[in-house]
C-alpha cells in the first residue's frame, strides 16, 4: 500500500516537474520573442552610399548598400526623407543632385527623377488630363519627384464636429513640379504640382479644388503604389466627396 502511494506521489511530482518545465520553456521563448520584436521595432533599414558618389551619378545596386541602424539615431530632420531599404527598386536609376560620401545615408532630397520618369514627359497619356494643384511645405513633402505615385488627401467635417482625413484621389502620377531650391541646401520649396488623371476625374478634381478644402500630398510606397498606366481607365476620384462640393470650406461650414 505504501509502495503504491509512493509511486503515485512520484508520478505526481514528475507531472508537476514536466508542467513546470514546459511553463519555463514557454516563458523563455516568449521573452526571447519579445526581445526580438523590440529589437526589430527599434531598428530601421536605410540605403547608404557604398563609395563616394559625385553629383550627377546614377544610383544602382553597385553603388548602394543596406544598413540597419537604431531608429533613435536617425536625425529628426531626416525623418520622412530617408531612402529606406524597401525603396531600393524605386530609387535605382535616379541621379544625385549633390555628392554623398561613402557610408552616408541617402535621402530623397538628394536625387532627381531618372530617365524613365523624364522620358514620359509632361504631355498626358491619351484620355488623360493634367491638373495643377497648389501646394506648400505644410501640404507637400520636399522630396517629391516627377514620376512618383501619390495620394491626394483632405480633411472634411465628420460626425459630432470631428474632422476626418480622407482620400481625394489615390495612386496618381506626378508629371511636373514647380518649385525653387532653398539657398545653401538641397531642400526645395514646391509651389505646385501637375498630376495626370482621367478626363472625368479632372473635372471632379477641379470642382473639388474650387471648394477651398486643403489638399495634401502623400507619397506612396513606389513599389506598392504604382500609378495607373496609359491603358487603364479606372476612376480614382473619391465619389464620397461630391456632396462636399456644395460646401465652401473657406467661408464656413454651411453649404454654398
Amino acid at each position: 500500500m505504501a509502495e503504491q502511494e509512493y509511486e503515485i506521489q512520484n508520478k505526481r511530482m514528475l507531472i508537476i516537474a514536466a508542467v513546470l518545465g514546459l511553463v519555463v520553456v514557454v516563458l523563455f521563448n516568449w521573452h526571447v520573442a519579445q526581445i526580438r520584436k523590440e529589437y526589430e521595432e527599434t531598428m530601421v533599414d536605410v540605403l547608404t552610399a557604398r563609395v563616394n558618389l559625385k553629383e550627377g551619378e546614377v544610383l544602382s545596386n553597385e553603388n548602394m548598400d543596406y544598413q540597419r541602424i537604431p531608429r533613435r539615431l536617425v536625425p529628426e530632420e531626416f525623418k520622412g526623407d530617408l531612402a529606406m531599404g524597401s525603396d531600393r527598386d524605386a530609387i535605382i536609376g535616379m541621379k544625385l543632385r549633390t555628392p554623398v560620401e561613402a557610408g552616408k545615408i541617402i535621402r530623397w532630397r538628394y536625387v532627381t527623377a531618372g530617365k524613365e520618369a523624364r522620358e514620359r514627359g509632361v504631355e498626358p497619356a491619351k484620355g488623360r488630363r493634367l491638373v495643377a494643384i497648389k501646394v506648400s511645405r505644410d501640404t507637400c513633402p520636399p522630396n517629391l519627384l516627377v514620376g512618383m505615385s501619390i495620394d491626394l488627401m483632405t480633411n472634411v467635417p465628420g460626425q459630432g464636429g470631428s474632422i476626418q482625413t480622407v482620400p481625394v484621389m489615390q495612386k496618381i502620377l506626378v508629371k511636373a513640379i514647380n518649385g525653387n531650391a532653398v539657398p545653401g541646401s538641397t531642400d526645395r520649396n514646391i509651389e505646385s504640382i501637375s498630376v495626370e488623371v482621367l478626363e472625368e476625374d479632372a473635372k471632379l478634381l477641379e470642382s473639388f479644388k474650387a471648394t477651398g478644402f486643403l489638399i495634401k500630398v502623400w507619397i506612396r510606397n513606389q513599389i506598392e503604389g504604382t500609378a495607373l498606366t496609359s491603358d487603364q481607365s479606372e476612376s480614382r476620384f473619391n465619389k464620397d466627396l461630391i456632396p462636399f462640393m456644395r460646401w465652401d470650406a473657406r467661408g464656413g461650414s454651411g453649404p454654398r
